[in-house]
């Protein structure tokens, strides 16, 4: 997945480009601040956070990744990542260890 945090308009948006061959969905509004965009098949391609700063990122992140089913540490990752370095994109590969 790769994030942006653009300081001109305050948002960050975070991308899971596995989706995006499905684009031509539609946003679903989670909370004032927190959208997510939806593929055509209904899995989530990316969540957008305006205003990043004044979010409880703690609570509105897992509430987020419960409901689409996305793994809430990654998305963590890439928000705080993208916070760290604004207006340049970040990327950030996160797999699972094999058992």
């Amino acid at each position: 997945m790769w994030a942006l945090y653009d300081t001109q308009s305050d948002a960050i948006q975070v991308f899971i480009p596995e989706q995006w061959a499905n684009a031509g969905g539609y946003t679903e509004q989670l909370s004032d601040g927190v959208l997510v965009d939806i593929d055509r098949h209904g899995r989530p391609m990316g969540v957008a956070l305006f205003e990043p700063r004044a979010v409880d990122l703690a609570r509105v992140i897992p509430d987020a990744a419960r409901r689409f089913d996305l793994d809430p540490e990654a998305i963590l990752a890439a928000v705080q990542a993208a916070l760290a370095v604004p207006d340049r994109p970040i990327t950030i590969d996160v797999q699972q260890l094999p058992a």
